[in-house]
């Protein structure tokens, strides 16, 4: 058996030879540049060398020129076995150096050992070639081949760029039509074809109308008409889990009406388009622009485009049906909002309406029991006593008519916001608590507050619910503290009346602002349970908030906020 030398760059070359000829019982150098390859030819004298051609340090040609050169070993078979080098000018180059054979990668098995056979069983005249012929044309081989590598390079560079361009396109884009559009321009501009078409199936499978066409003008397109989806090369497509290339369709029923073609041929690249729901469509090219068919590299290209497609389109599509959602809720929720709103305009009507038509049978009724109970003859023990009771009655349903009555008027009267300064509004509701206040020992810590911008008779009425909820609910204290302060939330003012009084349980603080809601005993606080529904009220209307801090016998500290004038804010 023969001592074999394989030269080349790549392992897996090397390996696939050096297992092909193992079998044949084979002794095998390797060797992974030119350089390489001719120590080991001038040490280990094998009887034929394979070696690839476009290697580092040293390449095939420079190689057997140099080993033709010394005369120890010039007579050496050697076989090229190349992918880069199989134009006229380097075979001719080759055979002028005694290369004995070129096999051009990939090769088949067996065209390989034959080769290999062929070589290893003949003895051919080796001789070496004119230095300054093979330099030359060496050089220019050199040259040409690194002229197409850096187009090669140069057309990669702006297919990648163009890529990148279309991936941001993609990923920007959230209208599946425009997106479908941009995608046809796009891709037929990015392989080079005449014309591109996209197809979108309706329900029955045929396509709708219009088809997208990219290359010619609106008369060319109107004049072809509809295409149908399930006839010629377009019907094999929906099927083929890959792309469909062909190099040649012009009797195709998809190129009927088109323009003339350029070179009497119409050469075809197309595949399907299809989401996680289904195949929605179909995308094809036809007339590859500067060549005669359209390369495998470029129907890659496609298939890696169409894949980002169907991403965006499926993005887009999640992006409509979330819109559509979206848009039906906020009718809902204006619809919701517009009957919420009607309902309290109907409930704060029907309050004012039963607070104001109740208050004058409660007068007639207060009215006949006093003159019952000033008649000159004392009356009977127990009629006094039923009658204490109905006035007593009468008393407390006019308070709670009042308070039906306040709360209504809170939410019907206009709102009048201005520039306030709060300090002197709380001055005068402590001033106004001072007959309340008489007799006890109260604390009053009044700190800066922020201007506010609100309307002034209703926060008053904010600041003397709260105080006055202060004083009641510190009564039991021998000295009563009671603060009002500001603090930043948020980088926004936060109004606070902080008592030491008896406090709540926070668990019931759900309650704390509802109307008639009371934590205390009627006979330990007096009152109707309606102010803090009224602060509430007022805040809300202020598109502010409000809320509470306490504690069983640690005091309570109210909060509350006022918004923005949206009026104001437009104006600035």
């Amino acid at each position: 058996m023969a001592k074999v030398l394989i030269a080349d760059d790549t392992l897996i070359n090397r390996q696939f030879l050096t297992t092909l000829l193992g079998y044949g019982g084979h002794e095998l150098l390797e060797a992974c540049d030119g350089a390489e390859a001719l120590d080991r030819v001038r040490a280990q004298r094998p009887d034929l060398v394979i070696t690839d051609v476009l290697m580092p340090v040293m390449d095939g040609y420079e190689f057997v020129r140099r080993l033709r050169a010394d005369s120890n070993v010039a007579a050496t078979p050697v076989i090229f076995y190349t992918a880069s080098y199989h134009e006229r000018e380097a075979l001719v180059l080759a055979e002028s150096c005694g290369v004995a054979c070129v096999l051009i990668k990939p090769a088949e098995p067996q065209n390989i050992l034959a080769a290999v056979a062929r070589t290893l069983n003949s003895s051919p005249e080796m001789q070496s070639p004119d230095p300054e012929a093979f330099d030359r044309d060496h050089l220019r081989l050199l040259t040409d081949k690194l002229s197409l590598q850096t187009n090669a390079l140069a057309a990669s560079n702006q297919r990648l760029g163009d890529l990148l361009q279309m991936g941001l396109m993609l990923a920007t884009e959230r209208d599946r039509d425009q997106l479908l559009t941009r995608f046809c321009f796009a891709i037929r501009e990015m392989i080079g074809a005449r014309f591109a078409f996209l197809g979108i199936f309706d329900d029955g499978g045929r396509f709708r109308e219009p088809l997208l066409i990219n290359g010619m003008d609106r008369r060319a397109v109107e004049s072809i008409g509809s295409v149908d989806s399930t006839a010629g090369i377009l019907a094999d497509l929906k099927p083929s889990a890959g792309p469909v290339r062909n190099a040649d369709v012009s009797s195709d029923p998809c190129c009927a009406r088109l323009p003339p073609s350029y070179t009497g041929k119409r050469s075809f690249l197309g595949t399907r388009l299809g989401t996680s729901d289904g195949i929605y469509g179909v995308l094809w090219l036809l007339e590859k622009l500067g060549g005669e068919q359209f390369s495998e590299q470029e129907m890659n290209v496609l298939v890696t485009s169409v894949a980002q497609l169907n991403i965006a389109y499926e993005n887009a599509q999640r992006y409509e049906e979330i819109r559509q959602h979206a848009a039906r809720m906020e009718a809902r929720v204006a619809e919701r909002t517009a009957q919420l709103r009607d309902a309290n305009e109907e409930l704060e009507a029907f309050n004012y309406s039963v607070a104001h038509d109740l208050r004058s049978p409660l007068r007639h009724i207060r009215g006949y029991v006093r003159m019952l109970l000033e008649r000159g003859a004392d009356p009977d023990p127990e009629i006094r006593e039923s009658a204490t009771v109905i006035d007593e009655s009468a008393r407390k349903m006019g308070a709670l008519l009042d308070v039906l009555l306040n709360l209504s008027l809170v939410g019907r009267q206009e709102l009048n916001r201005r520039q306030i300064s709060p300090d002197a509004i709380v001055e005068e509701v402590v001033r106004e608590l001072a007959e309340e206040t008489q007799g006890r020992t109260i604390e009053w810590k009044i700190g800066p507050l922020p201007d506010l911008e609100c309307d002034p008779v209703l926060i008053k009425q904010v600041f003397a619910n709260l105080l006055s909820n202060a004083v009641k609910y510190s009564r039991p204290r021998a000295t009563a503290t009671i603060e009002v302060g500001a603090i930043t939330e948020k980088q926004a003012p936060v109004i606070f009346v902080r008592d030491n009084g008896v406090g709540f349980d926070m668990k019931y603080a759900d309650k704390l602002f509802g109307i008639f809601q009371r934590l205390h005993l009627q006979e330990e606080f007096e009152g109707t349970g309606a102010g803090l529904a009224i602060v509430q009220r007022i805040i809300r209307r202020h598109d502010g908030r409000v809320w509470a801090e306490s504690g069983m016998g640690k005091g309570t500290t109210m909060f509350f906020t006022i918004g923005t004038n949206p009026s104001a804010a437009d104006a600035a």
